[in-house]
């Protein structure tokens, strides 16, 4: 196997001694994915969800493939966190939550898989972080009522320390804390919270967030466990990445996420970084989505850690269409982890927009999914328009393309509240906004929403511009399913 380019492993390492990390808000990405090497990651992707396809047992779960898992992990415990796995990553690749494997899987791990479910079972936290993952990807209102039981028992297996390990056991004498585990719960939590409704408290928040400032070493890096006498790079990806999300679930104002991005907490992870990674590590699967978190939670220009990282993963990608850890056969566990990264599936942290606050879901009549009632002009609607722009935002294309129509219902006032939105902070509320109003409107819109600030303030303008002309003539034609101006 070739080595992986320098370039990619030092994505966050560029950074000169002193220097802090730039905000994403305000930071544009200097040039987005080439457009020769976005077809060639399309295509690695849907290689990548039919490997999937394809590996999947005829019962519904995914089995390991490393015999040494089979050897040493427990059939069902183990395939119950693998399966999960696998449902994220197609979910992340646009696969339909109607999809045969899709209602396969989710009908086994209602059945056998449930085993490995069980708050006792060896890999439990795994298995029921990446189910709420996978959940939250596919449909996280309709999904909802199963998003807050998971979230709910995830929060009951904490330790004493506020920490997770592999089994959901509370406060269990044989239980021990590491922050890899702690990682993937954070990141359930996050989902589940943001997305489906579910409750975490402050005070969980507080505790994540103090340990992992606590616990950080003088030289900026995080080990397995908090005794660790050395950091490693998989652990440092996973300490800022849950630290991030900790504090940015305590800030109440959005703003605020930018310092959390120039912390000294998070450069003096990235210092380390810088330091310590090396070209070998980008063959560990685990790092990848590691740095694939890290590059999306910081708010990273693509060309930093993305492209590099893509032209890797197709370069290596197997003729079957999975990845490997060696030379070897394709891996379930490795090509999940690297079509995450592809599709950059990492959920960003968006303070003072949650889903549990943003009133009560109406009915998608497009598709039979749960979605916010875009019709009701009663109370809440204004907070149900932001649930909708929050759940729209983490679609996939096939998805935002049947509920697009469905903001019709507010009127041609929509339209303004989209170009308003075309000037948010956040990058994702941005694309959002932009995606949703060249769906709405029978007018060709050129807008970046990554580029540089003073040339976004020009784009914005000509169609501000625009839609002030025309704010009067706007009509909703049935035949186009767009938004047209009457001439």
């Amino acid at each position: 196997m070739r080595s992986a380019p320098l370039s990619f492993c030092l994505f966050v390492f560029a950074y000169l001694p002193g220097a802090t990390v730039r905000a994403g808000g305000e930071d544009a990405e200097p040039r987005g994915v080439p457009d020769e090497l976005s077809a060639k990651i399309d295509q690695a992707v849907v290689r990548a969800r039919r490997f999937l396809r394809v590996a999947q047992d005829g019962s519904g779960p995914w089995s390991p493939r490393n015999p040494l898992y089979t050897r040493h992990k427990g059939r069902v415990e183990f395939e119950a966190g693998l399966t999960a796995l696998a449902v994220y990553a197609m979910a992340a690749a646009s696969a339909p939550q109607t999809a045969p494997s899709i209602q396969r899987a989710i009908h086994w791990l209602d059945g056998e898989g449930k085993a490995g479910l069980a708050p006792g079972a060896k890999y439990a936290t795994y298995s029921n972080s990446f189910l709420v993952l996978a959940l939250t990807s596919l449909d996280p209102v309709r999904y909802g009522g199963r998003i807050r039981v998971l979230v709910d028992k995830i929060l009951a297996g904490r330790q004493k320390n506020g920490l997770w390990g592999y089994r959901l056991l509370p406060n269990h004498p044989d239980v021990s804390t590491d922050h890899s585990n702690t990682q993937v719960a954070v990141l359930a939590l996050w989902a589940g919270e943001s997305l489906g409704g579910a409750t975490v408290l402050p005070a969980a928040w507080t505790r994540i967030r103090t340990h992992f400032q606590k616990n950080q070493r003088r030289d900026g890096s995080w080990g397995y466990t908090s005794a660790d006498n050395t950091g490693t790079a998989t652990m440092t990806c996973a300490g800022l990445s849950v630290w991030i999300y900790a504090a940015a679930a305590l800030e109440q104002d959005p703003a605020n996420l930018d310092g959390l991005r120039k912390s000294d907490t998070a450069s003096r992870a990235l210092g380390w970084l810088r330091r310590h990674s090396n070209p070998g590590y980008f063959r560990d699967a685990y790092y990848r989505a590691g740095l694939e978190r890290v590059g999306t939670l910081l708010a990273r220009p693509k060309h930093e850690w993305y492209l590099d990282g893509a032209s890797y993963l197709i370069r290596h990608q197997r003729p079957g269409g999975g990845w490997s850890a060696t030379d070897g056969a394709a891996g379930i566990y490795e090509t999940a982890l690297c079509t995450l990264f592809l599709c950059r599936a990492t959920l960003p942290p968006r303070t003072g927009e949650s889903s549990k606050d943003a009133g009560a879901p109406g009915r998608d009549s497009t598709r039979g999914g749960e979605f916010p009632d875009l019709v009701d002009p009663g109370e809440g609607a204004e907070q149900r328009l932001e649930r909708a722009m929050t759940l729209y935002g983490y679609y996939a294309d096939s998805r935002k393309a049947a509920v697009a129509p469905l903001f019709a219902a507010r009127g041609p006032k929509l339209i303004g509240y989209l170009v308003e939105a075309l000037r948010h902070k956040e990058v994702d509320r941005r694309r959002a906004a932009y995606d949703l109003l060249t769906r709405l409107i029978a007018r060709e819109v050129y807008f970046d929403p990554v580029a540089p600030p003073k040339q976004r303030t020009v784009m914005h303008k000509v169609i501000d511009s625009y839609w002030k002309k025309h704010r009067n003539d706007f009509r909703w034609d049935t035949d186009l399913g767009r938004f047209t101006v009457r001439e």
